[in-house]
């Protein structure tokens, strides 16, 4: 066994020194475009400055006094200011970040990159150390696998490479009953950058009371600090502040938009691909009016049996991690979700390698859901796929090139619905062994 975690380790730490390495080259292209850590960085500095960050004529202002240059033609300059110039971050993830944006570009993209990388990395290793427990080879693939994919999050450092980071940690903390104020700060600051990302964990532990309930609490009330803060803050640059980030929520969600899950959206055809379960719905009926509706259906009666099962359920160890394999790709089927928040599902590795551990058909089924859901949430097959949807249509005509638009194009938000289909069915069976 010894030997095993000396190997698996060493998988990890080669597999990410590969994304590490593939993140600088990519950031040194010529062609990569607008970094996201960039948008977040220059809302923050914003604020630093005293100017409305949710304001997209004074975020602009600031884009083009820091080097940036936006096209002047109309069509593709309207473009530009719904994919970047409309910040769509709460006040908390700006007061987060503000550390960072009080530095140089070039300083603050280093130490982000930096910080990133070694945070993801000691994340999965420390999810790897309790999956290990049962199996150590399923869990050093599975875990390997998604850090070897992960160098467009450490290229591009978007803010949910540190946000899933931090509530992976936080989970490690809260499970072994090590380093809890770590932990309860961890999932503050998550909460605090990406809510939509850590919010569905963080109900998890509340409803399951005893100690993981009185963790939930204390960071909740972190969270609650840093909102008066950073509310307090963004309110005396921008008093309507609040207005704004709804007007920019609806400028990037409207037809066409950088969130829109529709055929037409701009992250159609592309690497970014959106993942919730919209996207899937969108291409046989492109209205909100039907694929909201229709994911919500599909989506309900799977968190009725999970909130359930989880108010009954005795909370042991072995069945933590399957409540966790259930939730996290279910959280991420009704709202806006794209692959780099899905890299969250290194939390259902424990609960697959308990079940490789258990044996029966069960070993299989979870071991295909969650190797496939986090391979087709993965850099370099999404990548491929993007490859090979681009001489597809747009907007495809007829039943038969509506499914292979969403086979080729849009395969996550299935998977990921076939996942939590599976492992609800799991939880609510539970485990007959507890080696995690």
């Amino acid at each position: 066994m010894i030997k095993a975690r000396r190997v698996g380790l060493t998988v990890l730490l080669l597999a990410s020194s590969f994304s590490a390495v593939f993140a600088v080259i990519l950031q040194r292209s010529p062609h990569l475009g607008i970094f996201d850590s960039h948008t977040i960085y220059l809302a923050a500095r914003c604020l630093i400055e005293h100017r409305d960050p949710y304001n997209v004529a004074a975020f602009l202002d600031v884009f083009e006094e820091h080097g940036g240059t936006v096209t002047t033609d109309p069509v593709e300059r309207q473009k530009f200011e719904g994919a970047v110039m409309a910040v769509v971050y709460l006040p908390t993830a700006l007061l987060v970040i503000a550390p960072f944006a009080a530095l140089g570009w070039g300083v603050a993209q280093a130490l982000w990159t930096i910080l990133t990388i070694c945070l993801f990395t000691l994340a999965c290793c420390l999810i790897w150390s309790i999956a290990a427990n049962s199996s150590p080879p399923i869990a050093a693939l599975m875990v390997g696998f998604m850090l070897a994919n992960t160098e467009v999050v450490f290229a591009f450092g978007n803010a949910a490479g540190v946000a899933v980071s931090l509530c992976a940690i936080a989970v490690w903390c809260f499970f072994t009953e090590r380093f809890a104020f770590a932990g309860v700060a961890c999932l503050a600051v998550s909460l605090a950058m990406k809510p939509h990302d850590s919010a569905a964990v963080w109900l998890y532990f509340l409803i399951a009371g005893g100690g993981y309930r009185k963790r939930a609490a204390q960071s909740m009330i972190v969270v609650v600090g840093l909102g008066v803060l950073a509310a307090f803050w963004t309110y005396q640059v921008s008093p309507h502040w609040m207005q704004e980030l709804r007007s920019n929520l609806a400028l990037v969600s409207a037809r066409g938009g950088i969130a829109d899950p529709g055929p037409t959206g701009i992250s159609n055809g592309t690497g970014g691909m959106i993942i919730n379960l919209q996207a899937v719905f969108s291409v046989f009926y492109d209205d909100p009016r039907f694929y909201n509706p229709a994911t919500w259906l599909v989506c309900v009666p799977l968190f009725i049996a999970w909130i359930v099962r989880t108010l009954r359920a005795e909370n042991s160890r072995a069945e933590t991690w399957l409540a966790l394999a259930a939730l996290v790709p279910l959280s991420m089927l009704p709202i806006y979700h794209r692959p780099y928040d899905a890299k969250l599902l290194v939390l259902a590795v424990p609960a697959s390698a308990a079940l490789w551990a258990e044996g029966g058909a069960r070993r299989w089924l979870g071991m295909l859901t969650t190797s496939a859901a986090i391979a087709v949430t993965s850099d370099l097959p999404s990548t491929v796929l993007t490859m090979l949807s681009r001489q597809m249509p747009t907007i495809p005509v007829g039943f038969s090139n509506q499914i292979l638009t969403i086979v080729i194009a849009r395969p996550a938000p299935l998977i990921l619905l076939a996942m939590s289909v599976f492992y609800v069915w799991a939880y609510v069976r539970g485990l007959r062994t507890s080696e995690t």
